[in-house]
């Protein structure tokens, strides 16, 4: 199933397939600014030695208001938990007028998870499907531009600070019931 949403500054099509072992989504995000904007895409595990560890397919899930969210975006952090910074996502800079495509395959059924979430989840349910996607528009930012950082393979942008009040985000959905394990 594909769907599409779009604001002022960005248009977002997701088209989405449910089966029995993955969930298969493949995106397609277009600038629709006069500024680069910067897709909260590239989420990471660790950060070790030889930078960010980045995973394409990683992605955050959360269940809220009864449905499954599956996101790539700056989690909210929760309010009554101590941690020792903000996990902020690596960033893909997309360019006025020009477009960025990913493929991003998850593991059914799916498990909540988020950088301050780890659950093991032992009750099935099904939730409609949603998926979210974060972004920074243009600049100039309050904390500064990103910066190069190394990852695995290569480099990425990153943000050393930036405000969940400060992200754009796109949603669609529902896009059919998914199987998930909640405790």
């Amino acid at each position: 199933m594909q769907l599409f949403t779009s604001d002022s500054h960005a248009a977002l099509w997701a088209d989405i397939e449910i089966g029995a072992n993955a969930l298969v989504i493949h995106y397609i995000v277009e600038n629709r600014s006069r500024m680069a904007i910067h897709l909260f895409n590239r989420i990471w595990d660790r950060c070790r030695a030889d930078g960010y560890q980045v995973d394409p397919d990683r992605v955050d899930i959360e269940i809220r208001q009864e449905q499954a969210i599956v996101s790539k975006k700056l989690a909210a952090r929760p309010e009554d938990m101590d941690f020792e910074f903000m996990h902020i996502p690596c960033v893909t800079e997309v360019m006025p007028s020009a477009s960025f495509t990913e493929h991003v395959s998850v593991a059914l059924p799916l498990v909540p998870r988020t950088p301050y979430l780890r659950d093991v989840g032992t009750i099935p349910r099904r939730r409609p499907l949603w998926f979210e996607l974060g972004f920074a528009r243009g600049g100039p930012f309050a904390a500064g531009a990103p910066t190069v950082t190394r990852i695995p393979g290569g480099t990425a942008l990153h943000f050393a600070t930036f405000t969940q009040s400060r992200q754009c985000l796109l949603t669609l959905g529902p896009f059919g019931d998914v199987p998930t394990l909640e405790d």
